[in-house]
């Protein structure tokens, strides 16, 4: 037993020794390499077809695309993707004005007040050139939510009024 272990171990080790010296142990796969991999393969016919012919384009120039249309924005014309008017807009300016990638404008306006989802909403807004959010005030919001028409439901114990409620269905029938 312990004979067939140290001869199983000792082929395991020669065949690493023998790769390592020879260098023939694959590469990691490339990014594209590894999308392709995980793809249907008529998916992965399409992605190769359109890396051949040039036809995708790098994510560093969508991000300096989105930079430069960022950095010629105002504070105004930031303000109107704040709904909340709580100076965000100038936070995100400055951020804009310094940042050499989306992520490090993202990273530099991120507060507790202002998670990272609220802020990208904001930025792919901006880029997109999509209409302002309207603003609400907090009452007018409540009062859009709760339409006065409807009767408001009594709050108590839900066992107590189901139990109270007379029951529509006829007790079952017992077979003769």
């Amino acid at each position: 037993m312990l004979l067939t272990l140290l001869q199983f171990f000792a082929t395991k080790f020669l065949f690493l020794a023998l790769h390592l010296e020879s260098g023939c142990f694959p590469r990691p796969l490339t990014a594209r390499e590894e999308a392709a991999a995980f793809m249907p393969p008529p998916a992965a016919d399409v992605l190769r077809r359109e890396l051949s012919a040039h036809r995708l384009t790098d994510e560093a120039l969508c991000q300096r695309a989105i930079l430069s249309r960022l950095r010629t924005m105002t504070v105004e014309d930031w303000q109107t993707y704040d709904p909340g008017g709580e100076g965000l807009c100038r936070r995100m300016h400055r951020a804009a004005a310094t940042a050499c990638t989306v992520e490090g404008l993202l990273t530099a306006a991120k507060t507790k007040r202002y998670p990272l989802s609220r802020l990208r909403r904001m930025v792919l807004s901006a880029y997109l050139h999509l209409p302002p959010v309207p603003r609400r005030s907090v009452h007018a919001a409540a009062a859009q939510a709760a339409p006065a028409s409807e009767p408001e439901q009594p709050q108590g114990n839900v066992f107590a009024r189901i139990a109270a409620r007379p029951s529509s269905r006829s007790p079952p029938m017992l077979p003769p």
